[in-house]
């Protein structure tokens, strides 16, 4: 536990440094700094470290969730709350996928029945190389691009299939999401 705390503190005290380097850069302008609770507490967190290395007059804003826990004055200046947002459906392929550790390619490596990558006709093995024009060189990459899809939604995937005769080629496959 004590390496876990070390390193939070460490990376405290290097978020806190970034706040005053910028706000002193730049002092007409606010900064709004997005952190897990236990980064945020005044007697211990960034907001200590800042208002330690600028001096007083740091306001802190502490977001919360819907959890219904009591706020403490110690640890919050000012509370925004929001409701409970549902976000619709995450939108899948059907694949699961692995970056190759030599090339650093796109591999699928399994691809779910009845899924639309499976009725797309992607197969295990494939190399992904782009959807919907954009490239895919991360696991990152295919997970920004579905972001914006939506189920029914039509996609473009481009793959590099290699085959046992005939070397590799490259083949473009329709989804429908």
């Amino acid at each position: 536990m004590n390496g876990f705390m070390q390193a939070q503190a460490i990376w405290d005290e290097v978020m806190a440094q970034g706040v005053v380097g910028y706000l002193k850069a730049n002092p007409a302008k606010h900064m709004v700094v997005l952190a897990g609770r236990g980064h945020t507490l005044k007697n211990q967190g960034i907001p200590l470290r800042v208002r330690r290395r600028l001096g007083p007059g740091l306001e802190q804003v502490v977001i919360i969730n819907s959890e219904g826990r009591a706020l403490n004055p110690r640890e919050e200046d000012f509370v925004v709350s929001s409701p409970e947002v549902q976000l619709p459906p995450r939108v899948l392929m059907g694949i699961v996928m692995e970056r190759d550790k030599k090339t650093k390619e796109i591999k699928i490596e399994q691809v779910s029945h009845y899924s639309p990558a499976a009725r797309a006709g992607i197969k295990a093995g494939d190399i992904l190389l782009e959807m919907n024009g954009k490239p895919v060189r991360t696991t990152a990459d295919v997970k920004i691009i579905m972001l914006g899809e939506k189920r029914g939604d039509k996609m473009t995937v481009l793959v590099r299939r290699h085959q046992l005769f005939f070397g590799a080629e490259e083949r473009t496959f329709k989804l429908q999401l």
